[in-house]
């Protein structure tokens, strides 16, 4: 779910960056359109200079634990599908592990205009969003489609980067 909430931000900042009528993009943005999955959102995004390399980074990362919770199932003895992906799966906590957003909470904050001198709660985010492979994902999301948001109202448009 948060991984769709970060795609459907991304793609509201494709669509307010590229200029083009409605008419035209569009169809650009439909499953069978070029612009149709996260992958490509993604990668448009970091070509066009929305993201940064390591924004793109953690973004390839939500997509690729989202495929895994997406895709991969098992089928019990009695016939029933079953997750057999978690958080705490190796793979996934991995790749949870790996998104530098977390780390780089405070900066984003500060790049948002969202963080004053002396404020505690950046820093108690910061630390739950570290706690565990769930967290980190789901705050990467949301800190992620924030951002963007929040990027997507500037003018000129700075690059989203940690």
């Amino acid at each position: 779910m948060a991984a769709s909430f970060l795609e459907e931000f991304l793609t509201m900042s494709l669509h307010r960056n590229l200029l083009m009528d409605e008419k035209i993009s569009s169809p650009l943005f439909e499953m069978s359109g070029p612009l149709g999955t996260f992958s490509a959102k993604t990668r448009i995004a970091y070509a066009i200079g929305i993201v940064s390399k390591d924004v793109f980074a953690d973004m390839n990362q939500i997509r690729e634990v989202r495929n895994k919770f997406a895709h991969f199932l098992i089928t019990s003895d009695d016939g029933i599908k079953v997750d057999a992906v978690t958080f705490s799966s190796r793979e996934i906590r991995d790749r949870c592990t790996a998104m530098k957003f977390p780390e780089s909470f405070e900066s984003i904050a500060e790049y948002a205009g969202a963080r004053k001198r002396g404020d505690w709660i950046a820093g108690m985010l910061k630390e739950e969003l570290l706690s565990d492979p769930r967290r980190r994902f789901i705050g990467t999301c949301i800190g992620l489609a924030v951002a963007l948001l929040w990027r997507d109202g500037r003018n000129p448009k700075p690059m989203l980067s940690y």
